[in-house]
């Protein structure tokens, strides 16, 4: 047995007074302007931290373990490699840096760019979303038509997620052993804060074309990035987690034209997904009462609700069969089937509410992309994002409150007794556990004064009331 293995006690006094330090120091937040990212030469090895604002994007292969396993290792180097190089490249020519190389992930900053007197001539937001789109571009008309020819007729998928905010950055590892400058220096940077891993965490949840992008960093891009129909908003959620922000598909650069045309197997698989909003809309509503009727069949086992459910599933399928062959033939027939389709997600949510079981088992991403889809859907109806929540308050406060997102189930209370004749009775569990009712009780406030029915009014004077009356911890 090797007598140097292991740790001595001279070994472990030194390792144990060096983590004193850290743990026992107080961190210094530093903040700075520059013109990029400080690297790890420009850190102290201390509890100084630098902090900045930066956009943070994050772009990810979709399903790269599936590749690997289906891959040898010498065509998983050129896939790897091109893709880095890709990324570094777009990166790079939309004026950001690459700080991190993770495996088949890749991270970009981008920092406002300002002339000598500090005026911003470039957005850090906009740097980032030209930079996802210089990549999503390079991707589909080149690096998978390359792929493709040369590796086994094979192409790749990527998610874009970008983040934007406060950042703070420190160093962190070891230099050379011992003051020993020819052992290697084993120190990095590390990025601080929420942005980071939200950027990360959206780059996870965007699908294989797809740039999805926080609320802050939509609200802050110029406004030539906010064409119509480019961006919609999303609601998804990971590990019982729900991430809001805005997703745009294919969103190409302007100039494409210029590279010649999108590889055609990408256009192959794109066409295969969906033919039109319209069609996907369809597809979706498939699946979902097939998924319904599954998970009603394995919780429940009785017959009189499957006869009930077979029966929807009849009618709406005659209906869906019968539009098909219709399909935006003309302009008020399309209404008239997104108006349906429209209704018919409707009807799920109406089916299920109150059942707490079916919607636990049925899960928060089930959740998620069927509120994701009915707002997508009555968008194209014209209808605004408050109409539709109206529509949906009493709902989503239920399924909000199953999956613990309390906030969000308060905000819809709050929807809910500006707009409707009555309020549900979860406000009494859902105040305590946000800890807050003051906007509640001034929306009611604002609706008793309008209200001109004598016994709704009473009825809202009792809920305001009753709200005064309940105390949290």
């Amino acid at each position: 047995m090797n007598s140097n293995l292991g740790l001595s006690k001279s070994q472990f006094e030194q390792i144990d007074k060096r983590l004193e330090n850290i743990t026992a120091t107080k961190v210094e937040e530093i903040e700075i302007e520059m013109d990029s990212p400080p690297t790890v030469q420009q850190l102290s090895d201390s509890n100084k931290s630098y902090s900045i604002n930066c956009a943070i994007l994050f772009i990810d292969i979709r399903k790269s373990t599936d590749l690997s396993n289906q891959s040898n290792a010498k065509s998983m180097v050129k896939i790897y490699r091109s893709f880095m190089r890709m990324a570094v490249d777009c990166v790079r020519k939309n004026l950001g840096v690459t700080r991190q190389f993770l495996g088949d992930r890749i991270m970009g900053i981008f920092m406002d760019d300002k002339d000598e007197e500090g005026n911003i001539i470039n957005l850090a937001v906009d740097k980032a979303i030209y930079c996802a789109r210089t990549m999503q571009t390079v991707l589909d008309y080149s690096l998978n038509k390359h792929i493709y020819k040369n590796i086994n007729k094979k192409t790749i998928e990527c998610g874009i997620g970008v983040s934007y905010g406060k950042v703070l950055v420190t160093q962190v590892g070891m230099r050379g052993v011992e003051q020993n400058e020819d052992k290697e220096n084993e120190k990095d940077v590390v990025w601080v804060g929420k942005i980071t891993n939200y950027a990360s965490k959206y780059s996870d949840l965007a699908n294989g074309g797809e740039i999805f992008i926080s609320k802050e960093v939509y609200k802050n891009i110029s406004t030539s990035l906010k064409d119509e129909g480019i961006w919609s908003f999303s609601t998804r959620s990971k590990s019982n987690r729900i991430y809001e922000g805005y997703i745009s598909k294919n969103f190409y650069l302007h100039n494409k034209e210029e590279f010649g045309e999108v590889f055609s197997q990408a256009i192959e698989v794109d066409n295969n997904k969906v033919e039109n909003n319209l069609a996907e809309g369809i597809l979706k509503i498939e699946r979902l009462i097939d998924n319904l009727l599954k998970k009603e069949n394995e919780l429940c086992k009785r017959e009189e609700i499957l006869k009930r459910k077979e029966e929807q599933i009849k009618d709406i399928q005659i209906s869906i069969d019968d539009k098909k062959a219709s399909l935006i033939k003309s302009e008020e027939n399309t209404k008239r089937l997104k108006e349906e389709v429209y209704s018919n997600y409707r009807r799920i949510f109406l089916d299920t509410f109150c059942k707490q079981a079916i919607i636990k088992e049925l899960g928060a991403d089930f959740w998620m992309k069927r509120i994701d889809t009915i707002f997508k859907i009555g968008k194209e109806l014209g209808k605004s994002d408050l109409q539709i929540k109206i529509d949906l308050d009493v709902y989503l406060i239920d399924i909000y409150y199953i999956f613990n997102n309390y906030y969000k189930s308060y905000e819809y209370l709050i929807i809910m007794a500006q707009y409707s004749s009555w309020l549900t009775w979860k406000y009494k569990i859902i105040i305590p556990k946000v800890k807050t009712s003051w906007k509640l009780k001034e929306t009611l406030k604002k609706r008793i004064l309008t209200i001109k029915d004598v016994e709704i009014k009473e009825k809202f004077e009792e809920y305001y009331n009753d709200i005064e009356k309940i105390y949290w911890s």
